[in-house]
């Protein structure tokens, strides 16, 4: 039987119509956003000159692409010999900004319009009418089953990786040697090692078909894929079909150059059927594309 994974990155809740990226969630006009830059300037900023809410405005201001995790390791990187009071402010900005983003979400997720003809609400549905076992690893907060009204089943399981709006919602950075890691700012390092991550990894290796849809495979996360793509080098892998879907030609040249940092794909693209199928194509009704999402749905259907 077809075993069927499916990773959701940030992509797929935007394919949907949220707006969940990080550059949405710091935008000036944003009441959660402007709560959380309210915290610099204040008068314990005299005790604490080391301020992480200035690191992020600033981030956001002149980064062309912002991303909260990636600055808060360099923050995390370039902040050493700290004093008691300085790390006990930092944690208190840091934990407010936890919740700012779990606010902006839930807003998000209550009021935004999902687009019924997007494709990762048709492939959604699609996977919950499959009869095959289907499990879901959701890079995300929200809850994408309930917001696209797919009938809850044993066989179409949702797994969160980083939490969700309700359960240990996970923000932070993360490296893969921990002797590498800050110690006085630990709270800003999600853990290496976690129950999720495992499950992850194991049924990536068990899957024969594998979907990621707007994952961008960022060096932060890589380490949940590494033995998954370490596999295709030496042949070992059961996954028989893997499908990346993402924007654009771009990102897909994106995500080939950080695979290929850390696996030849030439050697992937050996023993699996790899293909990427753009949404932007997609919506513009290419016939290619559609030909591609078809072959996907017969699939996962069959």
């Amino acid at each position: 039987m077809t075993n069927i994974a499916l990773v959701l990155g940030n992509g797929f809740d935007l394919d949907l119509g949220l707006r969940t990226r990080y550059a949405d969630f710091a935008d000036s006009k944003n009441e959660e956003w402007q709560y959380f830059i309210n915290m610099a300037g204040t008068n314990i900023n005299q005790l604490c000159p080391v301020e992480f809410v200035d690191h992020l405005q600033n981030a956001r201001i002149f980064e062309n692409w912002f991303d909260i995790e990636e600055e808060i390791l360099k923050f995390s990187d370039s902040h050493h010999n700290l004093r008691d009071a300085q790390i006990g402010l930092i944690r208190q900005q840091y934990e407010t900004l936890v919740n700012c983003l779990r606010f902006y979400i839930y807003r998000q997720a209550n009021t935004a319009h999902i687009k019924d003809c997007s494709l990762a609400n048709v492939l959604l549905h699609k996977l919950n009418e499959s009869m095959h076992p289907v499990g879901i690893y959701n890079f995300n907060y929200t809850d994408c089953a309930k917001l696209c009204g797919c009938a809850s089943r044993e066989e179409f399981k949702m797994h969160y990786i980083h939490g969700s709006l309700f359960y240990n919602l996970t923000l932070g950075c993360r490296i893969e040697n921990k002797n590498k890691e800050n110690k006085q700012l630990d709270f800003l390092y999600k853990p290496t090692i976690d129950m999720q991550k495992d499950i992850l990894k194991q049924n990536l290796t068990q899957a024969t078909e594998t979907i990621i849809f707007g994952h961008s495979l960022n060096m932060i996360d890589y380490c949940y894929f590494k033995d998954f793509f370490d596999a295709f080098q030496s042949g070992q892998q059961v996954c028989k079909c893997l499908t990346i879907i993402c924007k654009d030609v771009k990102s897909e040249e994106d995500i080939r150059r950080r695979l290929n940092k850390n696996v030849c794909l030439s050697k992937v693209e050996k023993h699996v059927d790899f293909s990427f199928i753009h949404t932007d194509l997609w919506n513009s009704k290419d016939s290619k594309t559609l030909m591609q999402f078809e072959d996907l749905c017969k699939r996962i259907s069959s």
